[in-house]
Formats: structure tokens, sequence, C-alpha cells
């Protein structure tokens, strides 16, 4: 409905009750980290075959079975979207506040794509780079943030002003 409506950039959603709100949130994570999900469930068969040598077997005979690169490339992609699936559910938790955690998690995602993008694996690499400019379109440029993301920060007293100091520094020094 979002979509639909035009609106590409949230901050906030206000729902009247908590079933209305789980459900809500259940659809926002499944749409952000099924590929997250995949990959670690994947990542089970690998584990799998180590187990039963009759399942490599029988899954080949249709298609080739990964190959160790392969297999490698899952736990990198895997490992990587992990953070991201961890602050999905860190910044739309349901039974605690969110908003003063906000900017810390922008800045932690900032920083996991620029430390991607110097990956060896170039398909990784590029990979990040590409969402490394999704991520600038919305929140690489300090002006046109929701000013209501840095009084959610000064506001904690984890972290209060010279916190968001250093980390628009860190951010805005790339």
């Amino acid at each position: 409905m979002l979509v639909e409506l035009g609106i590409n950039k949230l901050f906030t959603v206000i729902v009247d009750s908590v079933s209305s709100n789980d459900v809500a949130i259940s659809y926002l994570l499944i749409v952000w980290n099924t590929t997250y999900l995949m990959l670690n469930t994947a990542h089970n068969f690998e584990k799998f075959e180590e187990q039963d040598t009759n399942f490599r077997a029988e899954l080949e005979w249709g298609e080739s079975w990964p190959s160790a690169d392969d297999w490698a490339s899952v736990r990198n992609l895997r490992d990587f979207l992990e953070h991201f699936y961890e602050v999905t559910l860190r910044v739309f938790g349901t039974s605690y506040v969110t908003s003063n955690n906000f900017f810390d998690e922008l800045s932690e995602i900032d920083i996991l794509l620029r430390d991607a993008q110097s990956n060896i694996d170039v398909e990784f690499s590029f990979m990040a780079i590409k969402m490394k400019d999704k991520y600038d379109k919305y929140w690489g440029d300090i002006d046109k943030m929701n000013l209501l993301v840095f009084v959610a920060c000064v506001l904690d007293p984890r972290q209060k002003l010279k916190y968001l100091e250093f980390a628009l520094s860190e951010i805005s020094n790339v």
C-alpha cells in the first residue's frame, strides 16, 4: 500500500493495536530478510551433505550440486546479510522503543557497506557498491535525513551529542 501511495521514505509506523503491529512488523521483516533466511537454510544442506552420503547423490540427478566455491559464496553472503537481519530485528522490535537506536544502526550499516566494498570477491564487492549507492540515496546526505533521527539519538542517555557528532563525522568523511 505504501508503494501504491508513492511513499518511498518511511521513518515511523504507528498502528492501532499490538496484533496489527505484529502483523505489520512480520511483513516488513519478511520482505527485507528473505535472502538471508534462504541462504541460512541452504547452508544447512551443506552440513547435511557431510552427514548423509546418499543425500548429494539423490539431489544431483537433475542438476549439478554446488561446488566448494559456491558454498563459500553462500557462507560469505549469508554472514554479510546476517548483520542486516539483526539490525532489522533491533530496529523493528515490537516490545520496546527503537527510535533512539535508529541512528546507531544506520551508522553500523554504513560501516558494513564501506568495508564490504573492499572485499576480494569481485562480485561481492560489486553488490556492496550497489547497496552502498542505494543506502547513500536515502541516508548518505546528512542534510536530507529526518532530524528526528538526530533528536532521538541525542535524547538517549547512552549516546548524547558527542556520539552524534563523532558518528556524523565518520559518515561524512567517506
